[in-house]
């Protein structure tokens, strides 16, 4: 899957990480999946950093993979099982340091262009 705030005014305010745990909730806890994957490109360093701090993992890289405005980049894979983002969430539920943050998703509402998006979260 993949995420893009295109609007350089909308970004920076948290949609994506909003966007990355609602996909995540429906993703392992209605469609019943074990694990999604995404690529990113290696100068995407924002996404990168947003990947890892919601427990995605690194799992390969494909070598100048993408060629994107004159010349080649890598492509890194990542990964998050439903194991790992069920610790989080329980973790963040119990009060502790987790980088996913159900609670957050199940107050906030977003508009994005002309929608409002009343988010829900994860259910416990």
């Amino acid at each position: 899957f993949g995420i893009l705030v295109g609007e350089r005014s909308r970004q920076g305010r948290g949609l994506a990480k909003d966007a990355l745990a609602l996909v995540a909730c429906y993703a392992f806890r209605t469609l019943n999946l074990n694990r999604l994957y995404l690529r990113v490109v290696s100068f995407n360093k924002p996404a990168l950093q947003l990947y890892r701090s919601f427990g995605f993992v690194k799992e390969g890289v494909q070598r100048q993979h993408a060629f994107l405005r004159g010349r080649y980049y890598d492509v890194v894979l990542m990964g998050l099982l439903r194991r790992e983002f069920e610790k989080d969430v329980r973790r963040a539920a119990a009060g502790g340091q987790a980088e996913v943050d159900s609670s957050t998703i199940a107050t906030s509402g977003k508009h994005v262009g002309d929608h409002s998006i009343a988010t829900t979260g994860c259910p416990a």
